[in-house]
């Protein structure tokens, strides 16, 4: 127990780090339509980046990893879907999914969509250890076209386990103990300029040694979503 103490405490710090980093996993700026219905933007990653237009994996855009520089991405042809996923040489690190309900002619500016995660791809656990799997989500809006208010937080285990489905209003805080396994903290926030960020910590314990479980966290903020997953196995 006191060991899990430890280990959540410095998570915690680990987070807070990651909070203050201006590189996030994937990064979306200046996300907008054009008169083709075509889907923009700028994307900055870490990691390679692979992009998907409208659900279609066959047709893909691969980006090289960049800490700084962002590189200009428009779909090649009418969207209303596009998905960004960043990887590394151990997985899938996280990615976001944004979508409009129809194809969009009129030229719209949709703000700038950022992932920050900072949780190990894959992870030993040993029994009466905590994993933290982290999730921040930020969403900027223009002026004129500010938030819904359709934030909520998911949590899924393996293909079909959901343990959580929690709907959020901006400006709360919650802890919430989904079950014997997970706990959750969820931190609501609006940001200067117009933006929204949800900040999630899932502790996760209890593996059953031998098994390798697969955890996903989700946040929704309007019509962009933004997943963290990390797979973990039982130990002794």
């Amino acid at each position: 127990m006191l060991f899990a103490t430890i280990y959540a405490a410095f998570c915690a710090l680990h987070v807070n780090t990651i909070q203050a980093n201006e590189t996030p996993v994937i990064r979306l700026k200046d996300v907008h339509t054009t008169q083709l219905a075509q889907i923009g933007f700028l994307l900055q990653s870490p990691m390679t980046a692979t992009v998907h237009w409208n659900a279609d994996t066959l047709h893909s855009l691969i980006i090289a990893p960049s800490h700084a520089e962002f590189t200009e991405v428009v779909s090649p042809s009418a969207a209303n879907i596009v998905q960004v996923i960043a990887s590394d040489s151990f997985g899938t690190r996280g990615y976001i999914i944004f979508s409009l309900v129809s194809l969009k002619y009129v030229p719209t500016h949709l703000g700038t969509l950022s992932l920050f995660s900072d949780s190990p791809h894959r992870a030993m656990l040993r029994q009466g250890e905590e994993f933290v799997l982290n999730l921040i989500a930020e969403r900027s809006f223009l002026s004129n076209a500010p938030c819904s208010g359709n934030i909520k937080m998911y949590g899924m285990r393996n293909t079909f386990g959901n343990f959580a489905a929690l709907a959020l209003e901006v400006g709360t805080d919650v802890m919430r103990k989904f079950n014997d396994q997970v706990q959750c903290y969820i931190s609501t926030k609006q940001k200067p300029e117009n933006t929204v960020r949800v900040e999630t910590k899932c502790y996760i314990s209890g593996i059953p040694i031998g098994n390798t479980d697969k955890y996903t966290i989700a946040i929704t903020i309007d019509d962009a979503y933004f997943f963290a997953l990390a797979e973990i196995e039982g130990n002794f």
